[in-house]
């Protein structure tokens, strides 16, 4: 019986994956059509069809050569760390401050970096970001202790790190690979994918959670299928280690719980159909029994250490609660984006109870108004902002993204920025590129299957990201967390169809 009901949930898993993805695409083709909120829309050189089979015939002439020089011996390491390099300089020579919530973030660490006091309110209102403050925070107070103490500086440092991060995550998923796909040439391609494509965007260079956080997916999956064993006792230390890194991931940016999530579905499935049950049963135990334990513990310390390093206190009267966000992706005036009104109707209120109740009055009066009718369009709308924009919503604001240059204009720096600043001719190149690339790996990830614990992992974090972006606030950002785990997808979708996975359970 249990098996039975193992296997209905494998298979109900993969039809409702391949749903969303074949709906996304599908949507994707026709998004030139439909009138969704024009602030996020992207001006692409050719429409999405077109630059979809562009997509799909890159993929597959850039898969063929990497066969072809199969046989080529290339030491792993050199290569990653050349990459490394060239994309550390890149980011350096291209970087620049932006505005809205990471300029707070990082004009407020630096100032605490330096001896200057700031307000608490902003991170009592919005505690998501306390450690992406904390760990920048840290990292400039660092180098004003070696006696850097210029701005623009201290910035590229953290930029360095940033860089360092995105490194130490295309190992990771290189590790990911070589257990989840037989031939070399492909893992290859698959880091070179991730290269291109991720660690080579200007996200890399942009100080929030956005790129800090974009570590935990790819670390939590890397700790459950790299760290593989059949001892009942490592596998309750490795479920205290990702239920840990995991929460630690969740108060960077809330997002990231869902590979945990999916890697709990997992084990229930395991349970469910396989003879050997109790690592499974460890695993589950420790999951559910240590979450919130785990959670109080580590909110506890992301406050403390917040605190001490802004010497200012939390409030939690100001929080706004997941209603305020479930408030805004109602709003079908912004298409479920951030609003101004929104974010007033609530700051406005200083009873934290008072908030909730109005939020949640407010929900069920938007519900109502729009109807299956007009839920059904505005989901429509929120999938397309999320999702029809390869770039990720970098530079959206044009040149007005820019809010702080860092260095000027020279020779050196000259090619970087053509391409990877918004207020440069040579952005709507690498827009079309980033879109080209996009759809050929969401076209690509339809083809993961439910056979492995990898895949059965990829396809709940991805339905789990997507399902978050259309009930609550919509952004694309939000989704460039996922960058690493939609190459995955694509990867192991192409091992399928050309028959190259190792499939486990």
């Amino acid at each position: 019986m249990g098996e039975k009901i193992g296997l209905f949930l494998e298979r109900l898993l993969l039809v409702l994956y391949h749903v969303m993805i074949f709906g996304i695409l599908g949507l994707l083709m026709f998004a030139g059509k439909i009138g969704y909120s024009e602030y996020h829309k992207r001006s692409f050189i050719f429409p999405n069809p077109i630059l979809g089979l562009i997509g799909i015939a890159a993929f597959c002439l850039l898969l063929f050569l990497f066969y072809k020089l199969r046989n080529i011996k290339l030491n792993f390491l050199v290569i990653s760390l050349i990459l490394f390099v060239i994309s550390t300089v890149t980011m350096l020579l291209s970087m620049y401050g932006v505005g809205w919530d990471a300029g707070t973030v990082v004009d407020d660490a630096y100032n605490v970096a330096i001896g200057n006091e700031i307000s608490g309110d902003y991170y009592s209102t919005y505690p998501n970001n306390m450690l992406t403050f904390v760990i920048y925070a840290n990292i400039f107070k660092a180098a004003v202790r070696f006696g850097i103490t210029d701005k623009s500086a201290v910035c590229a440092i953290a930029v360095v790190f940033n860089c360092i991060l995105f490194y130490l995550i295309g190992l990771m998923l290189y590790s990911i690979l070589k257990k989840s796909i037989r031939e070399k040439w492909l893992v290859a391609f698959g880091v070179f994918l991730y290269f291109v494509f991720v660690q080579m965007s200007p996200w890399t260079f942009v100080l929030y959670s956005d790129s800090t956080g974009i570590l935990f997916p790819v670390l939590v999956l890397w700790l459950y299928l790299v760290i593989d064993t059949n001892n009942a006792v490592i596998t309750g230390l490795k479920a205290v280690l990702i239920l840990f890194t995991s929460i630690c991931g969740y108060y960077v940016k809330a997002t990231t719980i869902f590979v945990f999530m999916g890697i709990v579905v997992v084990e229930f499935i395991n349970m469910l159909r396989s003879r050997k049950k109790l690592n499974s049963i460890v695993f589950i135990l420790i999951a559910v029994l240590l979450f919130i334990p785990g959670y109080k513990i580590c909110d506890k310390a992301k406050v403390v250490t917040f605190e001490k390093t802004s010497a200012t206190q939390y409030n939690s009267e100001l929080t706004l609660t997941f209603w305020h966000w479930l408030m805004i992706g109602l709003n079908k005036d912004s298409d479920g984006t951030f609003n101004f009104d929104d974010a007033e109707l609530s700051a406005w209120i200083s009873s934290s109870d008072e908030r909730v109740s109005r939020n949640k009055s407010e929900i069920k009066s938007r519900i109502s108004e729009l109807g299956v009718k007009g839920l059904s369009e505005l989901y429509v709308h929120k999938l397309l902002i999320n999702y029809n924009d390869g770039t990720f919503e970098n530079g959206v604001e044009g040149a007005d993204s820019i809010s702080e240059e860092y260095f000027e204009d020279n020779v050196f720096n000259g090619i970087s920025r053509y391409f990877l600043r918004p207020d440069k001719p040579g952005f709507i190149i690498y827009m079309d590129i980033a879109q080209v690339i996009w759809l050929g790996i969401l076209f690509f990830a339809f083809w993961i299957n439910s056979k492995d614990k990898s895949g059965k992992i990829l396809m709940i974090s991805l339905m789990g990201i997507t399902l978050f972006t259309m009930i609550f606030e919509a952004q694309q950002r939000y989704l460039f967390l996922y960058t690493p785990i939609y190459v995955l997808a694509a990867c192991i979708g192409i091992s399928n169809i050309l028959g190259l996975s190792r499939h486990k359970q």
